[in-house]
């Protein structure tokens, strides 16, 4: 465990200079913070919906952020494979009562069979299929019957990116062989909703001698209507330091890459991350990297525009965030929040003010032009911010609820839905601010 840990660090701090194959296009300049601009910023106290008390099984040290599927919103939890007690568990919740789903009142740890749960999404046909997946193993359950459908053992990754993503009904795990046998391959799987009968999409070798992984891929269709997987890879070698971050857009209907960018950041450290990539108008894919942004033309590969941070700095672990054209993205060290017009990578905006650090599985979202995502503020203090996505102004904060992860929204109702360390809130953001 110590060993995997040290190799983690070392595999998103890590910096080297390679060679570059084709030029790459000339980036936009990435500009220096502004001076923080005092601001007169509302306190507010938020209108709550409903609040559903959850005690946590022991082990559990949080949450990840909530998803939706169809009337219900699906908490899951994140244990610790280190400690004693079955702590992994998942709970499912109506969005307009708060009352527990009567299918999911099983004990925890019942259905789940490790303690540690390292993502949990939802999809299969009609989002009615719970995706749950951790270092060695991949569930899927059945959300209006609390069943288990299927498990498969796997060994998704050595460098603790244990994320997953959909392609239509199928959910799609990457993974490479056992670590005692080899690391010189990693491959993309995609696994049937129902059966979990598994089809391998593509299988990718080691390049220049590094140990890689493959990052959660996102899909599409071209004009053919071919189905394409785009994806980043990321490796290091130890040996002598050398690191590689590529992108790929893989033709799944017709078996081959379609298009295959190496070194995207050949003078800088960055690696893909855990979070898919954001596909824009069905033309244009943005990367997030862990300290850089790429965004490319999917039909030819041609790299649009990109960033690329320093270590000291890079991007928050938080999942980017488009809407209307634009690219919201947190800055990892003070949390400075950024606006980029997604096609040209333009700043539109930044906001140094609030120098907050993100907080854990912060997710962003979105509603009525308005953006909203959480922060910490000192050593305990949990702050839950609304700007205009128009201006990056603060328009209110709130600090009565103690917000554990990010934010969840229901674009149809307006209702705000988080988690506390022991409780789900649902907050009506039509009746905010309350002065």
């Amino acid at each position: 465990m110590k060993k995997l840990l040290i190799i983690f660090f070392c595999f998103q701090l890590l910096a080297t200079m390679s060679a570059c194959e084709k030029p790459i296009p000339v980036l936009p300049p990435d500009p220096d913070p502004e001076p923080p601009i005092e601001q007169p910023i509302d306190k507010t106290k938020l209108s709550v919906v409903w609040r559903s008390t959850y005690k946590a099984p022991s082990g559990v040290f949080g949450f990840h952020d909530l998803v939706f599927s169809g009337d219900y919103i699906v908490l899951s939890s994140i244990g610790d494979d280190d400690v004693r007690y079955p702590a992994a568990d998942i709970r499912v919740f109506h969005k307009l009562t708060g009352e527990l789903h009567p299918a999911w009142t099983h004990e925890a740890g019942s259905l789940y069979d490790r303690r540690q749960i390292d993502d949990c999404i939802v999809g299969g046909n009609n989002q009615n299929t719970i995706f749950a997946t951790n270092k060695r193993e991949l569930y899927a359950f059945d959300i209006h019957t609390g069943r288990r459908l299927w498990k498969k053992n796997i060994t998704p990754s050595y460098y603790g990116m244990h994320a997953i993503s959909t392609m239509g009904s199928f959910v799609l795990q990457n993974y490479g062989p056992p670590e005692a046998l080899s690391k010189s391959w990693y491959r993309i799987s995609a696994f049937d909703h129902l059966s979990g009968q598994e089809r391998i999409i593509t299988q990718l070798n080691i390049r220049d001698n590094l140990e890689f992984l493959v990052c959660p891929p996102a899909w599409t269709t071209n004009a053919e209507s071919d189905t394409l997987l785009l994806f980043l890879t990321g490796g290091v070698n130890f040996n002598t330091h050398a690191t590689l971050i590529d992108a790929y857009c893989y033709n799944v209907t017709q078996n081959k890459i379609e298009w295959h960018q190496k070194d995207l950041t050949p003078n800088g450290c960055s690696s893909g991350s855990k979070y898919a990539p954001i596909i824009i108008n069905n033309n244009k894919v943005i990367f997030q990297g862990l300290y850089s942004i790429h965004c490319f033309d999917i039909g030819t590969g041609e790299l649009i525009w990109q960033y690329d941070k320093s270590w000291q700095e890079g991007y928050a672990e938080t999942p980017f965030l488009y809407h209307k054209g634009r690219l919201l993205v947190r800055e990892g060290r003070e949390g400075i929040l950024y606006c980029y017009d997604a096609q040209t990578g333009a700043l539109l905006w930044q906001n140094s003010v609030i120098k907050a650090y993100p907080s854990p599985w912060g997710r962003m979202d979105t509603y009525n032009d308005k953006l909203y995502f959480t922060s910490w503020k000192g050593s305990t203090a949990r702050v839950l911010y609304c700007v205009s996505i128009a201006t990056g102004e603060v328009e209110w904060y709130d600090t009565s609820m103690r917000i554990f992860g990010g934010v969840t929204i229901d674009q149809n109702t307006g209702y705000l839905y988080c988690n506390t360390d022991r409780s789900v809130l649902c907050v009506d953001l039509n009746k905010a601010p309350r002065k």
